[in-house]
């Protein structure tokens, strides 16, 4: 089923190099969570792009001790984002366990977008009006 989100480029980035390192690692979502000491299903929730969670410095520490990573850019994208706003409409894709890495040792993507785009935060605010009044019921903004 399609899902929409309106959030920064930024933030939509560490989430998924958040998932790309954790698997990487060998760790469960609910392994992550024991060692970093927040509930079950906090990093799944952190994980799935239609959770209002959000990261901050203290998680992102704790996140980069949980798994052991060398620095704290290991979390952060690889260049400077672009863009401020992005709506991004997409599907998710069940990957089944054990299958998150591929043969060339590359994490398996668990998103199909189909549309990525950069909006204003005029927009961001007449959205965040319009989901208000009811429209746009489906539309995640963070």
């Amino acid at each position: 089923m399609p899902s929409e989100i309106v959030i920064r480029e930024i933030d939509f980035r560490i989430i998924r190099r958040l998932r790309e390192a954790r698997i990487l690692c060998g760790k469960t979502q609910l392994l992550l969570a024991q060692d970093i000491n927040v509930s079950e299903g906090f990093i799944g929730n952190l994980e799935n792009l239609k959770q209002p969670k959000k990261l901050n410095l203290n998680l992102i520490h704790k996140i980069t001790e949980g798994l052991n990573l060398k620095s704290y850019s290991d979390l952060l994208p690889q260049e400077v984002v672009k863009k401020d706003y992005v709506r991004i409409k997409f599907e998710t894709i069940r990957i089944p366990k054990g299958k998150e890495i591929d043969s060339n040792g590359n994490v398996v993507e668990n998103l199909k977008i189909t549309s990525f785009k950069e909006i204003s935060l005029s927009e961001v605010k007449k959205l965040k009006r319009e989901k208000k009044e009811g429209k746009h019921k489906d539309l995640t903004i963070y």
